[in-house]
Formats: C-alpha cells, sequence, structure tokens
C-alpha cells in the first residue's frame, strides 16, 4: 500500500475483483488512517506515495502486476529515481496482487520467483 488517495485509474479499476481491490484498498487504509484517509494531513511515513523526499533510502526493488493498483508504483518509483535512489520495477502481464501465493505454479508465478 502506497497511497491513500486511491485517485489513480487504475485503484479504480478493480471494484469487487480480485483478492485485493479498490474496497479492500479503502478499507485497509482506513484501519491505518480513519477518517485522515484521503485527507490533507496524513505523514508521508503511513503513506509514503505521497512523499516527495526519498533520498535517503536504499536501492529498492518493486514488483507490480499489471492488474493491481501498478500506477501508485509507477508513481512511487519515479520519485524514487528521481531523488537519486537506485531502483528496479518490474511489471508483470497478468499478475494480481498476491498471485504468486494464491497461484503459486502459474507460468508468472513462477517467473516473478525466478524459480
Amino acid at each position: 500500500m502506497l497511497d491513500d488517495r486511491n485517485r489513480t485509474m487504475s485503484s479504480q479499476q478493480y471494484v469487487g475483483e480480485g483478492a485485493w481491490n479498490r474496497g479492500s484498498d479503502i478499507m485497509a487504509w482506513e484501519c491505518l488512517l480513519g477518517e485522515q484517509r484521503g485527507g490533507g494531513r496524513v505523514s508521508s511515513y503511513a503513506a509514503p506515495g505521497r512523499a516527495s523526499d526519498l533520498t535517503a533510502l536504499p536501492k529498492v526493488n518493486i514488483d507490480v502486476g499489471a492488474a493491481d493498483f501498478r500506477e501508485e508504483d509507477f508513481a512511487y518509483a519515479s520519485v524514487l529515481w528521481k531523488c537519486g535512489v537506485q531502483a528496479e520495477l518490474d511489471v508483470w502481464p497478468g499478475a494480481f496482487h498476491a498471485s504468486d501465493l494464491l497461484a503459486p505454479t502459474a507460468v508468472i508465478s513462477v517467473a516473478t520467483r525466478g524459480d
């Protein structure tokens, strides 16, 4: 979970579908932030997608399924790169949140793990 605002197209694409969808994401953010979810007073420590300065972070590897909230990951990786942090972003076609756990023998799941 990176951004509590759920403003991206991909965060609105999967309503009621999949292992982790918009409803799951909103519920999780509300459990963490309560009524502050989506508001202007949320710390980037709670919602890293809001951060503008990530210079102190170590190398980062981001894996996301193409059938997931991918734009949040793109935006986060972009801020990392802008801040000079080494980051790898892998987008897996056909993969969804936790697909490697829910369908561990699927070709894409095996590929994501590098088996």
